[in-house]
């Protein structure tokens, strides 16, 4: 004997259903949800696929949505993804540093929330890169030149890939190659408030062209997550006017204790850092 049947997906209109059901009022069945419910069920947000981070030369961006037969929109100058932004076809390529924004939108849902996602192009060669003070002997990653190796870590703290500092700034100084016209640093951070990790609370950056007198060119404020806030990687830019220089100091400040509403609070905080580029 049936005992539920499933409509929904069907060609079976509700008239159809209702019809069925005074028949059979037995009979369990599954006709998907009410529109009003429908109608406000959220996509996801859009997933943006690269095989790196950072890139040296050309990169291919693939968008994808969880959901079948969705639009997706999307943007590449940092503005807001929107009902008249481009749709995605066919996947990106990019040559130049570039912030990717997407949304998921399908008739009946509500459009998706935005992801985004910052790649870098590394056009900078370096000589040099020191830190100050050294970090945790627990996080220390391959050393300063863990900054510079163009590797973002796609996990967590214990990936190994790390600087961690606790309780405590730090300072990177980048010797480049050759003399350039710099005019934006990145800088990767984590935060994992559960773990007493937190973003920086702001970034500095000095150039010189000798290494020993440095002119400040740029400042970044970085905003305070939750107390007790889900996982996040971030990659934070300090812009300023081009500069010529070879020398660059980035001064990363730590949130130094665990913010008030933490169960810690007020305990040394932690800064993680795992990657500077100079563009």
């Amino acid at each position: 004997t049936l005992e539920r049947l499933y409509a929904w997906g069907s060609q079976a209109t509700a008239e159809g259903i209702a019809d069925l059901q005074a028949q059979r009022p037995q009979l369990a069945i599954n006709f998907g949800l009410p529109a009003d419910q429908l109608g406000e069920t959220q996509l996801n947000a859009p997933n943006i696929l690269a095989t790196q981070d950072i890139f040296e030369d050309s990169l291919a961006v693939t968008l994808a949505s969880d959901f079948r037969n969705t639009t997706i929109r999307y943007t590449t100058d940092g503005s807001a993804p929107g009902p008249q932004s481009q749709v995605y076809t066919e996947p990106l390529v990019l040559r130049s540093t570039t912030r990717i924004s997407a949304v998921a939108e399908k008739k009946g849902l509500e459009t998706s929330v935005p992801s985004t996602l910052l790649l870098l192009k590394a056009e900078t060669d370096y000589a040099h890169v020191s830190v100050s003070p050294e970090p945790n002997p627990s996080y220390s990653a391959k050393g300063a030149r863990s900054l510079i190796d163009l590797q973002r870590s796609k996990e967590g703290f214990r990936s190994g890939a790390w600087l961690g500092y606790q309780g405590e700034h730090f300072e990177a100084t980048l010797v480049l190659e050759q003399m350039q016209e710099l005019s934006t640093v990145f800088v990767s951070a984590l935060s994992e408030p559960n773990t007493w990790i937190y973003f920086p609370q702001g970034i500095h950056v000095s150039v010189s062209t000798d290494g020993e007198a440095y002119t400040p060119v740029g400042t970044a404020e970085v905003r305070v997550e939750e107390p007790l806030g889900s996982q996040a990687k971030d990659c934070f830019a300090v812009t300023f006017p081009a500069t010529e220089a070879r020398f660059v100091r980035v001064e990363v400040l730590s949130r130094l204790k665990n913010p008030a509403g933490h169960p810690a609070e007020g305990e040394p905080s932690w800064l993680f850092v795992d990657e500077i580029l100079v563009e």
